[in-house]
């Protein structure tokens, strides 16, 4: 077996070839970051539609029970036809605070 010496110019070469940069790494911690913000963004996405859809089952759980509540009035002569029906036209609401 023939043994070939190993330069300076061979080892730097090797290096060059196979060492990681540090721009190597900046670049792929850069492609993670954006990688993960993506994932949070879509995970934050679902979790808001989740709460929307939530606020409008409880928006339509309380018009519910507003309705029934001044069709009892109603029926017991606390409120008169008139008042009944606009408190009907008054839809209370969950209010949505904005971030």
């Amino acid at each position: 077996m023939i043994k070939k010496e190993i330069t300076t110019e061979d080892l730097l070469t090797f290096m060059q070839d196979n060492l990681v940069t540090k721009t190597d790494l900046d670049e792929k911690l850069a492609n993670h970051k954006h990688e993960i913000l993506d994932v949070m963004d879509r995970k934050f996405e679902h979790f808001e539609q989740r709460m929307d859809n939530r606020f409008n089952e409880l928006d339509n759980k309380l018009d519910f029970k507003f309705n029934t509540l001044t069709d009892v009035l109603r029926e017991k002569d606390i409120i008169s036809k008139t008042e009944a029906k606009h408190l009907k036209t008054l839809k209370p609401m969950i209010v949505k605070t904005e971030a």
